[in-house]
């Protein structure tokens, strides 16, 4: 149906790149379309809602990682986001991320703005600004993604320590408050005792006040059910 007009191409390409699920090589055949421009005049980084991006061969990231972070810079309306990546490669993704200004230190959040002048098209003051779904497979500094984002569900596939909390905490403490606005998290902690997992679980309300579902796996079930006794008492 896209190869039969324009006017179909228009159509159904709002469809078929609004939900994009893809991994390895076959990714950055995609992000060179997304990146190129249409014959038909169609804007395809505006049509992009949600991007699930697994990268399971580490050697295939050198060439598809650059073309990954230049995506994303271009995806204006992007709000669900889903990365897997190999904890060999996310130090080579942070650093893409950050020089194209998706990454920001929470500290100076004027340092990777750009000039208006120096750019072709206007920049926006913060890229991923409508990303409320944030979804992380890989090591935990992926998670700075998060910094000036207003998400509004978070879910980390990687399994975290006690200590893991408070760097999460400090990310989604920026500019953008995501921490009074998280309402879904999803983790899993390596803790075994109930005082940990009890001071994990007051720690987690006191940070997100907002917080509506919570997903907390342990590697005891029986932990968490003398947890509940204890919050009962």
């Amino acid at each position: 149906m896209v190869r039969t007009c324009s006017h179909a191409h228009k159509i159904v390409s709002r469809l078929l790149y609004r939900d994009i699920k893809t991994k390895n090589h076959h990714a950055r055949r995609l992000f060179v379309t997304i990146l190129s421009n249409s014959k038909f005049s169609v804007h395809y980084p505006s049509f992009v809602v949600s991007l699930d991006y697994s990268a399971a061969i580490p050697s295939d990231a050198y060439l598809t990682f650059p073309l990954l972070s230049a995506t994303l810079v271009a995806l204006p309306n992007l709000r669900n986001l889903s990365l897997s990546i190999p904890f060999s490669m996310t130090e080579f993704l942070v650093r893409l991320l950050t020089r194209n200004g998706i990454i920001r230190q929470s500290s100076s959040p004027f340092k990777y703005i750009r000039p208006i002048s120096e750019a072709l098209y206007p920049v926006i003051p913060y890229n991923l600004s409508l990303l409320h779904s944030l979804c992380i497979d890989s090591h935990l500094s992926l998670l700075t993604i998060a910094r000036c984002c207003p998400l509004k569900e978070l879910t980390i596939q990687e399994p975290i320590d006690f200590s893991d909390l408070d760097f999460i905490s400090s990310c989604l403490a920026g500019q953008s408050n995501t921490a009074e606005q998280l309402r879904s998290l999803t983790i899993t902690v390596e803790i075994e005792t109930v005082s940990e997992i009890a001071y994990s679980l007051l720690g987690l309300a006191a940070m997100f006040p907002s917080l509506e579902v919570l997903v907390f796996r342990t590697a005891h079930i029986n932990a968490l059910v003398r947890v509940f006794f204890f919050f009962l008492i």
